[in-house]
């Protein structure tokens, strides 16, 4: 009985402890790059190149480390590109808000540090690292791409719609 309590008693302060990580963390990046960066290239650049540039300079901004890191890391370049674009468009759907970028940001930050820092999945090695992705990282891996790709589409969407 006294191990269960335990184990909630972690989940409970991981669960608390991601939810500030996840939104601090969104809440500086969308701040800075859906609020500032993003209004700063509206001025003068089409919408098309905005949303290309703001989603790249995201993503390469990921990137400011050791090159021994870089190219470690690198597969999760177009997962953070993806993402990039996902909440530009996020925006872009939401009146120009950043509510909406905030809250999906911070929310799969807070989804991750739960499962990761929790100990929720355990690799078995049994898949590749391409589809589960490189380094347990869900941006560097075929399925994360693919359920990050379905929330682009849903995202592009509701701007089209706007």
């Amino acid at each position: 009985m006294v191990g269960v309590a335990k184990t909630q008693y972690f989940l409970l302060r991981v669960v608390l402890e991601g939810l500030i990580a996840g939104l601090g963390v969104a809440f500086a990046e969308e701040l800075f790059f859906r609020g500032w960066i993003l209004d700063e290239l509206q001025r003068d650049y089409s919408p098309g190149v905005v949303l290309w540039a703001n989603a790249i300079i995201f993503a390469i901004a990921h990137f400011i480390k050791p090159l021994s890191e870089v190219i470690r890391t690198s597969p999760q370049f177009f997962g953070l590109l993806l993402l990039g674009l996902t909440l530009v468009w996020a925006k872009r759907g939401f009146r120009g808000r950043l509510g909406l970028p905030i809250g999906l940001h911070g929310g799969l930050l807070w989804g991750y540090y739960i499962i990761n820092v929790g100990g929720l999945i355990k690799y078995s090695g049994e898949v590749p690292d391409w589809v589960t992705g490189v380094n347990n990282n869900p941006l560097a891996g075929i399925i994360g791409l693919i359920f990050l790709g379905v929330l682009a589409l849903w995202m592009r969407g509701r701007t089209v719609k706007n």
